[in-house]
């Protein structure tokens, strides 16, 4: 599998760019888990991810400021794990990603194959 962390050019920072792509991601992948294409998996109230059955996942932090208690905070981490980093790919994660990525001018920070 290979890992892609992805980032905006200046890293994550509590801006409108980040509470963009948290309202993407979710708009994206809650339509596919309601039609069972990919599973919701939520770790902890800061790290959640959604995954495929092929193993393929977007997975993503917050920072929750500890003075609030709620499921508030900011992304902090983006990362896809994928056999294939590629438009060709038949992995709606890898292709909802890609589509994200490029939407929101995110560079690849790092990739490595596992």
């Amino acid at each position: 599998m290979k890992q892609i962390v992805l980032s905006p050019e200046k890293g994550w920072l509590l801006d409108k760019l980040n509470m963009d792509v948290i309202s993407e991601i979710y708009g994206t992948f809650t339509p596919l888990y309601e039609k069972k294409q990919v599973q919701y998996l939520n770790f902890t109230v800061a790290n959640s991810c959604f995954e495929d059955k092929e193993g393929n996942a977007i997975w993503f932090e917050f920072h929750i400021p500890e003075e609030e208690f709620s499921e508030e905070g900011h992304l902090i981490k983006m990362e896809v794990y994928c056999k294939e980093w590629e438009e060709s790919s038949n992995s709606g994660i890898v292709n909802n990603a890609l589509k994200i990525k490029q939407k929101f001018g995110l560079k690849v920070e790092s990739s490595n194959d596992d």
